[in-house]
């Protein structure tokens, strides 16, 4: 039997862990909260539960791109929310 819950959803995490990446990445959001939905965003606003829903099978490839001797010089900010109805909504996690 499955218990109810009435605290906040557990905060997103990201695999691979944050840091900076000379290749292109796919990044994978999780969270522990069973049946919670990740909402996300890549250019560091506030998500919302109107945000592009993280799909484990769709994952969000953030680009690198060369700047010649400079090197790679793209920043992206992974911004993630999880919700379940009935339960909080999880902190705001930041990648």
């Amino acid at each position: 039997m499955e218990s109810t819950h009435s605290g906040a959803v557990a905060t997103p995490t990201a695999f691979p862990e944050p840091g900076t990446f000379g290749v292109t990445q796919r990044v994978t959001l999780l969270c522990a909260t069973p049946g919670a939905t990740i909402h996300y965003t890549a250019d560091g606003s506030a998500p919302t539960e109107a945000s592009p829903a993280f799909d484990p099978y769709v994952l969000p490839v953030l680009e690198a791109i060369n700047d010649g001797d400079r090197g790679v010089t793209t920043e992206y900010e992974i911004r993630a929310i999880a919700v379940k109805p009935g339960q909080a909504s999880s902190e705001v996690a930041t990648f």
